[in-house]
């Protein structure tokens, strides 16, 4: 399991992340291979979070909440925690995966705001086709790895028009013809974030396909989703409805 903290977690005290970490990995892993009626044993380089999960709870009210959310669903899985230490010189596979950049997810995406926005006119969106728990602008997203509350891996395994949904897709553009022939086999209707790229020869058939006015994307309307990425695209981004 490998992944990005958001924005607003980026912010957050060690010790949370720390936690949280543990209980994104229970969660992960349950899912993933379907743990129920078992015990686990959580090794962890941070002493505040093995206390937490030793004694279930302490004096700092965001850790106790972020334990509640654990419990809660270890709950629903009968399944028990221990916590043990290990020291970071002995946690080599985590470790080094924590500080391993996962390339797929140096992007940028949308504001919250402009999302938001867009979702007011064109929406309500249901659906998130490429994204990640820490970049979705929607609760229900298809992510590029496995994660366990993704409800699907890999936007081209599945049908974009099913009866209702409306998918959004702020897609690495490399991938624009195929998601334009797809598109085009499944008639499908979508909000899609593209590039301005008016000599791409893709470009007519996305401008055949556009249904509306297309809505242009300010730098200001652009968030770095992490320090990778720490260039705003220099060319011109536009929202259009298919």
């Amino acid at each position: 399991m490998q992944n990005l903290w958001s924005i607003e977690e980026r912010q957050r005290h060690i010790n949370l992340k720390e936690l949280r970490a543990a209980r994104l990995a229970v969660e992960h892993f349950s899912k993933i291979c379907d743990w129920r009626n078992i015990r686990i044993r959580i090794l962890v380089d941070n002493t505040v979070t093995v206390a937490y999960l030793s004694k279930l709870g302490g004096k700092v009210p965001y850790l106790n909440d972020e334990l509640i959310q654990l419990y809660q669903f270890c709950q629903a899985r009968n399944l028990s925690i221990e916590a043990g230490y290990i020291r970071g010189l002995d946690n080599i596979i985590a470790d080094r995966l924590s500080r391993q950049m996962p390339t797929k997810y140096s992007d940028w995406s949308l504001t919250q705001e402009c999302f938001q926005e867009i979702d007011q006119i064109w929406g309500p969106v249901t659906v998130d086709l490429f994204a990640s728990r820490t970049n979705r602008k929607v609760k229900r997203y298809v992510s590029l790895k496995r994660e366990w509350d993704a409800e699907a891996i890999d936007a081209f395994s599945i049908c974009w028009r099913a009866q209702g949904e409306l998918p959004y897709a702020n897609p690495p553009f490399v991938l624009m013809p195929r998601i334009l022939r797809k598109l085009t086999q499944e008639k499908a209707k979508i909000i899609l974030v593209a590039p301005v790229w008016t000599t791409a020869v893709w470009w007519p058939t996305l401008i055949s396909l556009t249904i509306a006015q297309p809505m242009l994307i300010s730098d200001n309307q652009i968030v770095i989703t992490q320090k990778a990425a720490r260039k705003i695209p220099t060319w011109t981004t536009a929202v259009l409805l298919l």
